[in-house]
């Protein structure tokens, strides 16, 4: 504790000082070598380069600027030019347009690249950080990333592999093993929103869905797959349309798997099924083998404990799930098709939930919400700004309580209409 002798010191100001930001001036190295003359993979590349580029010119926790250089097959030239380094990310942008692949006689390799940053000019201070990508498998013989230029500080590899897995999953509803219960099959749809909601919220892969239902329902003969989207609200209004119309010839389990497996082969728009079906008794099922050997993922989903393990044979996975799911079985569905999901537990209990809407998954309800927003223009005082920060103008109202403001009877009203 500060506590002069002399007591004329009357008022002592202490100021606290945060160390400078840190200066980072980092030159980024793009691959365009491993992927051998696969344009479409260093296209990736360049768009992982490029979110990157936008975060680290965005951060308030260093100053920075950045310059950007490849190797490979590629019209930049054989050594890194740390003049290219500036602070405006529109910059880095342009020069990141130019990284695309160049059928060139005489790519650079990636032990050429790092012999050209090792041999950047010693003193040179318009750099101190490197960014190095590389998606070369075997490392053992490239030789050490360790520049002259002992100005540079940081030095940061980027092990880039293989693109982000597309999954193209075809849904298939269930509309005829509750016979004609409606409320049932809305059940069922509640479940694939759930499970579609977390499926194209996926980062790990590139996720789009489509969705076909068999049995008491309206829905083509066939699936369309013209229809697949990697929108969520998208995907929600083809669901809605998943309802029991009693039909005279509703489509049989059996049929439908018959269709799916005379899907045309070699139609690259689908790649994956997540098959529903309540049917108890599948020893007469057909087994789902599709001709199209472009779907290599194959998920049958057994709703209300129904097992599917000889439905989806050798080439799919089965997950039983009871009729009062849980958050756990919606992950499980997920897991399957992500293939980290192998063997079928036994069914989570078959208790009514104690809310509809599972913990971590939040789908959209179904449901028409008509919400009224309250905003509180009390407890901040006359601290406009304050409330600005939450999305509400502020206005001076006459305080009545600690409750909130009061407000004018007329503008109650008009605000009140707005819901209606």
């Amino acid at each position: 504790m500060l506590n002069p002798v002399d007591e004329r010191i009357k008022k002592i100001v202490v100021v606290g000082l945060s160390e400078p930001k840190e200066d980072l001036k980092c030159l980024f190295i793009g691959d365009l070598y491993n992927f051998g003359k696969s344009a479409e993979k260093y296209q990736d590349e360049a768009e992982f380069i490029h979110v990157l580029g936008y975060d680290f010119f965005g951060t308030k926790q260093a100053t920075t600027s950045g310059g950007l250089w490849a190797y490979g097959y590629t019209d930049f030239p054989k050594a890194p030019d740390a003049g290219k380094i500036n602070a405006s990310y529109d910059r880095f942008v342009e020069d990141l347009k130019k990284m695309k692949f160049v059928d060139t006689s005489s790519p650079s390799f990636t032990d050429d690249a790092i012999a050209a940053i090792n041999m950047m000019p010693e003193k040179d201070d318009r750099i101190n950080c490197l960014v190095f990508f590389s998606a070369q498998r075997y490392t053992a013989s490239l030789p050490h990333i360790y520049p002259k230029n002992k100005g540079i500080k940081r030095i940061v590899a980027v092990g880039y592999d293989e693109p982000k897995k597309n999954l193209k999953c075809l849904f298939i509803g269930d509309l005829y093993n509750f016979g004609k219960d409606k409320d049932k099959y809305l059940d069922e749809a509640e479940f694939i929103n759930s499970v579609g909601y977390d499926f194209l919220g996926l980062t790990e892969v590139n996720s789009t869905a489509g969705l076909w239902a068999y049995g008491y329902t309206t829905f083509p003969a066939s699936p369309d797959l013209s229809k697949f989207t990697g929108n969520y609200d998208k995907f929600l209004e083809e669901l809605e349309k998943m309802q029991f119309t009693d039909v005279t010839d509703a489509m049989t389990t059996t049929r439908a798997i018959g269709v799916l497996n005379n899907l045309p082969d070699g139609d690259s728009r689908v790649n994956c099924l997540v098959f529903f079906s309540a049917q108890k008794d599948t020893k007469y099922l057909p087994v789902l083998n599709p001709r199209n050997k472009q779907i290599t993922t194959i998920v049958g989903v057994g709703f209300d404990n129904t097992d599917l393990s000889t439905v989806v044979g050798s080439r799919g996975v089965a997950v039983s799930v009871p009729y009062y799911y849980k958050d756990t079985d919606v992950a499980n569905v997920i897991k399957a098709i992500l293939g980290t999901y192998k063997t079928t537990p036994k069914p989570t209990t078959s208790t009514r939930r104690t809310t509809t809407r599972p913990k971590t998954t939040t789908p959209k309800p179904l449901e028409n919400l008509k919400c009224l927003f309250v905003g509180d223009l009390y407890n901040f005082g006359k601290d406009a700004d304050k409330y600005a920060d939450v999305g509400v103008q502020f206005l001076f109202y006459r305080a009545t309580t600690t409750y909130g403001m009061a407000y004018n009877d007329q503008e109650y009203k008009d605000r009140k209409a707005h819901i209606n």
